[in-house]
């Protein structure tokens, strides 16, 4: 799965670091230490402990075979994150991202926070549980490898714009699978 809102991230603030030079000529991303610091204002901040909040917003579509396509939610969701900086004697500096988030559900034509939910097909009347995700942590991050190579992700430049992709694979259990199977 690749998160588009990381990806706009990444060209933010690389659009952002382009326009300043002071900014760009402190950030390479194709260094070790310069990708762990792009990643780092990317995810959060800076700043050891200082909570960032992450928004997304979106709807979400029914697809049916020979029937168009119908806006079912709306969503809305927020994520709280902050960073610590973390030292290995091999990697060098990196940081720990911690965080909790939730989406909302909302109905398509006013926004309001869905409690139930009417099921267009059988007209039956479901209660919403809404997204809670506590904790949505990552693993550390580094600029290096664990003997000590540099390990910087592949960031693509096109016309003075940064491009990145970042896949999340999820394997946990999914109650909406059959049988709660991995996801």
């Amino acid at each position: 799965m690749k998160y588009g809102f990381t990806q706009l991230a990444v060209l933010g603030i690389l659009a952002a670091c382009a326009g300043n030079p002071a900014v760009a000529a402190d950030i390479d991303p194709t260094t070790p230490e310069g990708f762990v610091k792009v990643q780092r204002k990317i995810q959060c901040s800076v700043q050891d402990e200082k909570p960032v909040i992450y928004t997304w917003f979106g709807r979400a579509w029914s697809r049916v075979p020979g029937e168009r396509d119908r806006n079912v939610f709306n969503l809305n969701g927020f994520n709280i994150r902050q960073c610590s900086r973390i030292e290995d004697e091999t990697r060098g500096t990196g940081y720990r991202l911690v965080s909790r988030e939730i989406m909302l559900y909302l109905d398509p034509n006013t926004n309001e926070v869905l409690r139930t939910w009417q099921n267009p097909w059988t007209g039956q009347i479901n209660e919403v549980i809404h997204v809670a995700n506590d904790p949505v942590n990552s693993r550390p991050t580094f600029g290096r490898d664990k003997e000590g190579k540099p390990a910087v992700r592949p960031l693509k430049e096109l016309n003075g714009t940064w491009f990145m992709n970042i896949e999340v694979p999820l394997f946990y259990t999914n109650p909406q699978t059959e049988a709660g199977q991995m996801s």
